[in-house]
């Protein structure tokens, strides 16, 4: 997640005007709130548990002549594991207010092996 997608969402957990909409959520869209921040959540963790893996990886492929011309792709992919992972925590941190706002209590994961909570069927 690029730093300036994370301004867009910090501002506009910051907004008032959001806040005070959020106040007037009905339980139908603070069940599809809830559901996204924790799917979101859980793709964070789940981004974070696979960088050591990638970077596992990226040692052993560069230990083999056969697969070195893959090192830049696979460096690029953990690196790009490790951005989403700093992103989603970026915006986790910034969205209580809104969620405060509209007097809700989130549950997040604790462990990448959670199961993401179905949003269509809120819908």
């Amino acid at each position: 997640m690029a730093s300036s997608e994370c301004a867009i969402i910090n501002t506009a957990a910051a907004d008032k005007n959001l806040q005070a909409e959020a106040k007037n959520w009905d339980a139908q869209k603070k069940k599809l709130a809830a559901a996204s921040l924790f799917n979101l959540a859980l793709g964070g963790k789940m981004a974070a548990d696979l960088v050591p893996q990638g970077q596992q990886m990226a040692g052993a492929i560069k230990s083999n002549p056969m697969l070195v011309a893959k090192v830049g792709s696979h460096l690029e992919a953990v690196k790009c594991l490790g951005g989403i992972t700093v992103g989603t925590a970026k915006v986790i941190t910034s969205v209580p207010s809104v969620f405060s706002a509209a007097d809700m209590q989130v549950k997040l994961p604790t462990s990448s092996a959670e199961v993401a909570t179905a949003t269509d069927a809120l819908n």
